[in-house]
């Protein structure tokens, strides 16, 4: 290691200030840290650097990086942490990388530049150490000359160490919950804006230009030579200005798809329980195809749209300089209005025919889902009598939804057309403007035309995405609530193996008068076993979902270990108190076997997580099942896969709770499908292997 990137190097201790610096210098929104309480409860590294960036108000990506793939991800790394070889616990951190040198930051926040190779060389070194002895002894008995062994040992050691994992690596961000023009302008895509619009302006320019020489040379009535030279040197010159501007575009639109993408996920993972239980299945669907619906037109509309607008306020200053500038410029506003109440009257039809649409979507898919219960108990003809009206309304509203919007795309850009040359009839026919003068009014007529073109395609497509937006917010506004993730936490308080209790807790549901729980107060020792019952209708799923963090209490105190959620976290409480929801609140989700007993667990398991999962599954009674499965723990199960009966699926829910291996299992109503004979036998599994068991059932 050089003694510049071994200066570099960051202790542990300091993990928390060493990302601050990385976030000001890389101008990441960070906030100051909070003061610590108490020792770092993490003690892994990868548990240490995502509490240390979540103390800031960032997140880290945790990256293993692959021998082979050591070169191309320095190369494009930044801002990043990276752990330092060997058994040490201390990191590096990169700033960017620059000219074939990586820039980090010392302990003295000064930056250092290290060479790529040697960075390379430095983290690979430990790996590299085990095998080099055996290479060496290998190329001194093929007898490999002096210059052609460093390659020789560089081929050998991709070859041996290609598929092993040279060591780990941190991208630091802002989180999805940040403004999105941060997160825009983590991703360069107001860079890549900037130069969309500069190309075009410059297009617009070229344009301009090659107009008014055209213009002079035709209505002048001759041609020089160097004139048409300049013409074709302009028409040369827009080639790669065109070439940059779609490139850029298209950059543009990945970038920007991306944010998109991770903003709508994370808030899709945010969402609370209450407003997608809420939903049906087809209203779930149609927000996620009118989310797709704003992620590619609201890039290519939006786009098209600012360039288009960009162009049009462009062409002012052209038409004031020729032949009609006051009478184009009063037609020009006038137009202006006039478009909008056209794009006004489309607007109005779009939004009642994309309700009508959704209600469609929202209707087959209901219908699809319950297709078996129609088939059992409704009566053949009267299946249809719902779906022609929807039909009969979809038609109607498309019919003027089309009409409004062929009156947009056809009369806004050949009505300006239309007046604009009306308006330089006079001027013609007076014979007052110079050629010059003529040809560069035609030109932004002819511009401002091509601008509002564009302009009506583009806001007919952003009329889509405006719509779309009704569906789609709660998804950004879910994103902009922050998970809760305790950046410090006591040593004593990250364990939280105490006592679960509540202390004079109330609740009810959302948007209900009546209160389920009224100061309930309940004490659940560790070794407890408790049962829950009652009637229904009387609290018991509330009270499971409560204890389990799945419902926010309205009063009182929900502890574990004497610390409330919000100190451990969702996350962490999540992972120490266990629910296993109702059947029909819990599902099979379309993978192997194994990827649903271990989705709490993580994935891809280890040998040791598909062992104790079959282990745990033979002994909840589920061992006949595997024997019948042909492809054993990797059968596909699912509603594509391998039908599974009420019992073996709720055996499975008992056994994903498990395998999470929680300080509270919560079992609710899990247990009710089974006849008796497995009941005890997943009772007694249930009792042997779960620390603390609160199981709730009917009397």
């Amino acid at each position: 290691m050089s003694p510049s990137a071994a200066g570099a190097i960051w202790p542990a201790a300091r993990l928390a200030e060493a990302i601050l610096a990385l976030a000001r210098k890389a101008g990441l929104p960070a906030r100051d840290p909070e003061p610590s309480p108490g020792p770092v409860g993490p003690s892994s590294r990868d548990a240490a650097v995502h509490a240390a960036a979540a103390s800031i108000g960032l997140e880290a990506e945790t990256i293993d990086v692959g021998y082979g793939d050591v070169p191309r991800f320095l190369a494009r790394a930044g801002p990043a942490v990276l752990a330092t070889p060997g058994s040490g616990d201390g990191f590096w951190i990169l700033w960017r990388v620059r000219r074939g040198s990586a820039v980090l930051l010392d302990p003295e926040w000064r930056p250092v530049r290290v060479p790529l190779e040697e960075m390379r060389a430095g983290f690979c070194s430990p790996l590299e150490a085990q095998v080099a002895p055996k290479i060496e002894e290998m190329l001194e008995r093929a007898k490999i000359p002096e210059r052609q062994r460093r390659r020789a040992r560089l081929a050998l050691l991709r070859e041996r160490l290609s598929r092993r994992t040279a060591g780990s690596a941190w991208l630091v961000r802002a989180p999805p919950s940040a403004p999105m023009r941060h997160l825009l302008a983590e991703a360069g895509v107001l860079r890549q804006l900037a130069k969309v619009l500069v190309a075009n302006a410059a297009l617009f320019a070229l344009s301009i230009l090659s107009w008014w020489l055209i213009g002079q040379g035709a209505l002048a009535g001759q041609f020089e030579v160097g004139w048409l030279v300049a013409w074709a040197l302009l028409l040369v010159t827009a080639i790669p200005v065109r070439v940059a501007a779609v490139g850029a575009a298209a950059r543009l639109a990945i970038d920007a798809g991306a944010v998109m993408k991770r903003r709508l996920l994370a808030g899709a993972l945010q969402l609370k329980a209450e407003a997608v239980r809420g939903q049906g299945a087809g209203q779930i669907l149609g927000r996620v195809l009118e989310s797709e619906a704003i992620e590619s037109l609201m890039l290519s509309a939006g786009l098209s749209s600012a360039i288009a607008g960009l162009q049009l306020v462009l062409t002012v200053p052209v038409l004031l300089i020729g032949a009609a500038p006051g009478t184009h410029l009063i037609l020009l506003g006038l137009w202006t209005v006039g478009a909008a109440a056209i794009a006004w009257r489309e607007w109005h039809w779009r939004m009642r025919w994309t309700r009508s649409r959704l209600d469609m979507t929202h209707d087959l898919v209901e219908r699809m889902v319950g297709h078996r219960t129609r088939l059992a108990q409704e009566p053949l003809e009267r299946w249809h009598d719902d779906e022609d009206r929807l039909l009969e309304r979809y038609l109607e509203l498309s019919v003027g939804c089309d009409g409004a919007s062929a009156a947009t795309s056809a009369l806004v850009h050949r009505g300006w057309m239309l007046l604009g040359i009306l308006a330089l009839a006079p001027a013609f026919v007076r014979g007052t403007p110079t050629p010059g003068a003529l040809a560069v009014s035609l030109g932004g007529v002819v511009l401002a035309a091509q601008a509002w073109r564009e302009l009506a395609a583009g806001v007919s497509q952003l009329m889509g995405v405006s719509i779309a937006w009704g569906s789609v917010r709660p998804l950004f506004e879910a994103a902009e609530r922050e998970p809760r993730y305790p950046p410090h936490l006591p040593a004593s308080a990250s364990e939280c193996r105490g006592t679960l209790e509540i202390s004079d807790l109330s609740f009810r549901y959302p948007g209900r008068p009546r209160q389920v729980l009224s100061r309930c107060d309940l004490k659940i020792h560790p070794g407890d076993r408790l049962l829950l019952e009652g009637p229904s209708g009387s609290g018991k799923t509330a009270l499971a979902s409560v204890l389990a963090g799945l419902h926010e209490p309205e009063s009182g105190l929900v502890l574990l270990g004497g610390v409330d959620r919000a100190s451990i976290g969702d996350s962490a409480w999540r992972r120490r108190v266990v629910c296993s929801p109702q059947f029909h609140e819990n599902h099979v989700v379309s993978g192997t076997l194994a990827f649903n007993l271990l989705l709490g667990r993580g994935w891809p398991p280890s040998g040791e997580d598909l062992r104790e999962a079959e282990e745990i599954c033979r002994a909840l009674g589920l061992g006949p099942l595997l024997e019948r499965m042909p492809a054993g723990m990797q059968q596909t199960v699912g509603e594509t896969g391998w039908q599974l009966s009420h019992g073996e699926q709720s055996r499975i829910f008992v056994a994903r709770g498990l395998l999470q291996r929680p300080d509270v299992l919560i079992l609710d109503e899990s247990l009710a499908a089974l006849d008796p004979e497995n009941l005890e036998q997943a009772l007694n599994c249930v009792l042997a292997r779960a620390r603390t068991v609160f199981l709730v059932a009917h009397p």
